[in-house]
């Protein structure tokens, strides 16, 4: 946890930015699923000729996916250290 000092955020900003970042991983989650079901259905459809572009892009959004949750924890951290 990297915290600075001259940094900190009131309370309120931080759950602002939380409930953002939880609004957006919201959407990216399901973004994601919907990528994944059609993945599923056109390669049981169309066979494997879509399999590297579909692959891409499940590791591209599983990337975004990590990116906001781990800014996600970075606000949970500030959050204890304003309570803590």
């Amino acid at each position: 946890m990297i915290v600075n000092n001259y940094n900190l955020r009131s309370w309120d900003e931080l759950r602002k930015e939380a409930r953002r970042l939880k609004s957006e991983l919201d959407y990216k989650l399901s973004a994601f699923s919907k990528l994944c079901t059609n993945f599923e259905t056109n390669y049981k459809f169309k066979g494997s000729d879509n399999l590297c572009l579909g692959v891409q892009q499940a590791e591209a959004r599983g990337n975004e996916i990590r990116a906001i949750l781990q800014q996600l924890l970075n606000v949970n951290d500030e959050m204890s250290v304003v309570v803590g």
